[in-house]
């Protein structure tokens, strides 16, 4: 599963005030993803049914029917990275399936849900930290912020190795924004650990 790099037409022109720019479309390395995954031969035939790119990952369903008619749907997986290096190319990429056990996870649940059952036990793994990954995401988006509770609201966290502190967000003359304080020491939202806790609501 190493890298492989060549020169492919992945860039858009762009002129701004007579100079020439390069811009890396995405919609071609997706296609050049999904060329690399379509086929038929003796083997029977392959397609894509839908593919997305997130971050440097793109992502496919792929379709699979065999000689005998039968018919199975599972997860393409392709790292990629663009820009000429050590003179290998433009385009560098890293390609593999669900049954490798990748270590990506935010695969659009649009693409998992179209893949057929798999007997493979990395495969099984993987759609369930897919599926894990989107539910912490959606946990993440409806849980409340430092930022949005309301003045007069009291926290409590631990901080390691120096305790736990109850702190209440306040305004402060000093501070364009709120801040959060036991009274005597002023605690950065930085410092704040992501588990806290609400105690005393407003």
């Amino acid at each position: 599963m190493g890298w492989t790099s060549y020169e492919a037409d992945i860039y858009d022109t762009q002129w701004v005030h007579g100079k020439q720019y390069n811009k890396v479309n995405r919609n071609k390395i997706k296609a050049i993803c999904d060329k690399q995954l379509t086929w038929e031969d003796e083997r029977g035939s392959r397609k894509v049914l839908k593919s997305s790119i997130v971050g440097n990952t793109y992502y496919a369903a792929v379709e699979h029917i065999q000689p005998d008619g039968s018919r199975k749907v599972w997860a393409a997986i392709t790292r990629f990275q663009t820009g000429s290096k050590n003179g290998f190319g433009n385009f560098c990429y890293k390609d593999m399936d669900e049954t490798v056990g990748p270590y990506y996870y935010d695969c659009p649940l649009s693409i998992l849900n179209l893949l057929t059952e798999t007997e493979y036990e990395y495969a099984k793994e993987w759609r369930e930290k897919v599926r894990l990954y989107h539910e912490q995401q959606k946990e993440k988006r409806n849980s409340p912020t430092l930022g949005k509770l309301p003045i007069g609201t009291v926290i409590e966290f631990t901080i390691n190795g120096k305790g736990t502190f109850r702190a209440e967000k306040k305004n402060h003359w000093k501070f364009k924004r709120p801040i959060w304080t036991d009274g005597h020491w002023r605690f950065p939202t930085s410092v704040i650990p992501d588990d806290w806790k609400v105690v005393e609501s407003v």
